[in-house]
């Protein structure tokens, strides 16, 4: 099974586009880019300024054309599920607090998790997710909840 991941955004949503892909080559599945048609297309998603949303919106179309089936996740997700559907019905909208499971999610639940990153030379730490601040201009509050640390012992695992 071939699956591509694009990530747009920050770092949070690197690393964890980075988790995923980690746990799905553990598990046998080969990643390819989006222009080797893959069976599975994993779409991580922005929605911090218009422009990022505009190329959330982008991929996700491109995506529908090479993928035979694509998932959406990520900040986008978050106030435009229904602007996503409108590009195509058959898409799958995975919200941030449901990311987690999209490696089963890939080939009918038969995955494994392992805390696990992609063979990045320097591998993401996940360490705190969210924000308590509530600057006007800002949509990280609303779409990725308050402040959240790891607790250490995962931080430890993670390492």
């Amino acid at each position: 099974m071939k699956v591509s991941i694009l990530t747009l955004g920050c770092k949070v949503n690197q690393a964890e586009s980075s988790f995923i892909e980690g746990n799905l080559i553990k598990n046998g599945i080969t990643i390819v880019d989006l222009k080797d048609k893959p069976d599975y297309c994993i779409i991580n998603t922005c929605s911090v300024t218009s422009k990022s949303d505009y190329q959330s919106k982008q991929l996700i179309r491109k995506a529908i054309n090479l993928a035979s089936k694509v998932i959406v996740t990520g900040c986008y997700t978050h106030f435009n599920t229904e602007s996503i559907l409108k590009i195509s019905k058959e898409i799958t909208i995975v919200h941030n607090e449901n990311k987690n499971k999209i490696i089963n999610m890939i080939d009918n639940n038969t995955i494994t998790s392992y805390l696990s990153y992609s063979s990045n030379p320097r591998p993401y730490l996940i360490i705190q997710n969210g924000c308590n601040n509530k600057c006007s201009y800002c949509i990280v509050r609303i779409v990725r909840g308050k402040s959240r640390s790891v607790p250490l012992e995962k931080i430890i695992e993670q390492a």
